[in-house]
């Protein structure tokens, strides 16, 4: 009989050659979604045509004609703490008006950028500054931002270009000129008020004070073409948190304020929605997407809702083309608000949902430029992604490239390399939602930590088409071998197309199963952007732990003597936590998105 020792010193022999025993069979995969489609056994359903054009093609979408707009508005919504609202005081409406020559280049492609910008170059520098220097990536490049050099003049992605796109439609495609109301003298306008404080757009905020006097005069006072933003609806709703840290000792959220903003008119059969996220972070930042999110809204509110009767020389758009013109034109008034206003950079996405002369037909018109993005989410034929033309879903992104913006990126001028307008045929319950990158970035299977990107120079061939047992192991998927040795299988590869994929699927399943995997379906615009909040809130759960550890910021030198430390000792110690944080999910940013619920309100 063998003694203790023998058995001993057997047994670690079989551990350490593992192949000279028989091999258990690995278990089968988990009944995923995820890891059934990184095995080839499930694919994505099919999906609606999505046709897309960048800048100055635009003309060569689809036409498709345009039935009957309701004018009536039965709920708009803006935020954060106030969106829109909060910037164009009575005194910076004038640009938008028809008679200033300074904004004749939105109908005259002819004009310079010199002549249209005039009084942009008059901003106001007294004003406090921030974000006087910064850095922007766009299209593989590094812009570095002065307010010294907003006033010099650069022939690269120039405003102008922005008029050539128009007046290549203005010359296949009837104009639509600004309505007369544009021409309203501030004496006759009724007078902005200042806000600061909205509905509560987000279920992580806390509920707003009693209604002020300034909100009850603000809910009578025209903004943007809409009276009274402060009317969410189930149907049409938005939301806005930061996934950024607290700092423990002042209790205040790192990257304050939000520097995302949205905004949402919804009326019986269309509805307009626009999301922007400034670039970096800073009031400079916050004010540029306020102030984009203002000026595009108010342009199309103007324009496609014209009244008819008080203006007959005035038509309507009536297809798909004159949408698109408007929106182009809407992101002039964007970019020179935002001048106007004295903000920095952001990004800038707008979506228009209209009826189609088919009984039950809508269409969505997506312009964009930036990385936020415009999905729809269809109970039939799940998430899809409109934007999709305005990056390369077939390379790695990277995620620090905004690879586009409105406001000074160079000289005056904006980065409108990725301009991009879309569009896709919905139906009614489907769902029409646009979200910063601080959600959509978040669903993404890398940031997850369930995949590896693939490089482009290894070999191996792609993960679907390899034989089930030479895959890695996935999360969750430990073998008893695996528990053995106590080494835990790395995560799979993915492509860059299947990064994008699962990113669609990741959503899909959220909004069908829940958090939970046991919910019911989403039905609504608020249940959608309340569940994609609440995913990318505590994903990122970890990282914010780590980063409101209090020894970070504070020296215990006693029990009762707590020191905060300088800010150079802080940048130290939160050094050291930076691998931590790299084997956490997640992503931090402010995170928002704004949805509309696409039929006719009076058939609901």
């Amino acid at each position: 009989m063998p003694s203790i020792r023998k058995r001993v010193v057997s047994f670690i022999r079989q551990l350490s050659h593992p192949h000279s025993s028989t091999p258990k069979p690995l278990p089968p995969p988990p009944d995923c979604f995820i890891q059934r489609y990184l095995y080839g056994d499930e694919h994505r359903r099919e999906q609606p045509t999505i046709e897309h054009s960048c800048g100055s093609a635009c003309q060569e979408l689809p036409v498709r004609h345009l039935g009957h707009l309701s004018p009536v508005v039965f709920a708009a919504c803006t935020g954060p703490d106030g969106g829109l609202t909060t910037v164009n005081c009575a005194a910076a409406q004038k640009h938008v008006s028809t008679s200033d020559p300074d904004v004749e280049f939105i109908d005259d492609s002819r004009r310079s950028s010199s002549s249209s910008l005039r009084t942009n170059q008059l901003s106001s520098l007294s004003r406090s500054v921030d974000n006087s220097m910064m850095n922007i990536r766009a299209m593989g490049m590094t812009y570095c931002i002065n307010e010294a050099d907003q006033g010099k003049k650069s022939v690269h992605t120039s405003i102008s270009d922005l008029n050539e796109y128009i007046h290549d439609m203005e010359n296949s495609y009837p104009i639509i000129p600004p309505p007369e109301e544009y021409v309203d003298t501030p004496e006759e306008a009724p007078p902005y008020l200042r806000y600061t404080c909205s509905a509560p757009a987000s279920p992580f905020h806390q509920s707003p004070e009693p209604m002020s006097f300034q909100t009850m005069a603000l809910r009578s006072v025209d903004v943007a073409g809409v009276k009274d933003w402060f009317r969410p609806h189930p149907r049409a709703y938005g939301a806005a948190t930061s996934l950024y840290e607290r700092h423990p000792v002042t209790r205040q959220h790192a990257g304050d304020p939000i520097a995302d903003s949205f905004g949402v008119v919804a009326r019986e059969n269309s509805a307009i929605l626009v999301l922007a996220d400034g670039v970096n972070w800073g009031e400079k930042a916050k004010l540029a997407s306020r102030s984009a999110v203002h000026g595009c809204i108010e342009y199309l509110n103007k324009v496609l809702y014209i009244d008819s009767f008080r203006s007959p020389a005035r038509a309507r758009p009536k297809n798909t083309s004159d949408v698109f013109l408007a929106l182009l034109r809407s992101f002039h008034m964007a970019h020179s608000m935002i001048l106007q206003e004295g903000g920095m950079l952001t990004t800038l996405t707008a979506a228009v949902v209209l009826p189609l002369q088919e009984d039950d037909q809508y269409v969505v018109c997506v312009c964009n430029v930036g990385d936020s993005l415009a999905y729809v989410y269809s109970p039939r034929h799940g998430v899809r992604e409109i934007t999709q033309g305005s990056h390369d879903i077939n390379s790695m992104r990277d995620m620090r490239d905004a690879l586009g913006a409105l406001g000074p990126v160079d000289g005056l001028n904006p980065e409108l390399s990725n301009l991009t307008c879309s569009m896709t045929e919905v139906q009614s319950g489907d769902i029409v939602f646009i979200t910063s990158d601080g959600v959509s970035d978040n669903f993404d299977p890398v940031v997850g930590k369930f995949a590896i990107p693939k490089r482009t120079s290894m070999s191996s061939p792609p993960l679907s088409r390899r034989n089930p047992k030479e895959h890695p192991g996935l999360p969750g998927s430990a073998s008893a071998g695996n528990i053995l040795d106590g080494i835990r299988r790395p995560p799979p590869f993915v492509e860059a197309h299947q990064r994008h994929e699962l990113t669609l699927m990741r959503m899909e399943d959220l909004l069908i199963h829940g958090l939970t995997g046991d919910e019911p379906p989403c039905r609504n615009a608020q249940q959608l952007c309340v569940q994609l909040i609440d995913f990318a809130s505590k994903l990122t759960v970890a990282k914010r732990r780590i980063l409101e550890d209090p020894d970070l910021y504070v020296n215990e030198s006693s029990e009762h003597d707590k020191l905060e430390l300088k800010r150079n000792e802080q940048r130290c110690r939160r050094r050291k936590v930076f691998e931590r944080l790299a084997m956490v999910p997640g992503k931090l940013d402010h995170a928002s998105v704004v949805a509309y619920t696409v039929g006719d309100y009076q058939l609901c």
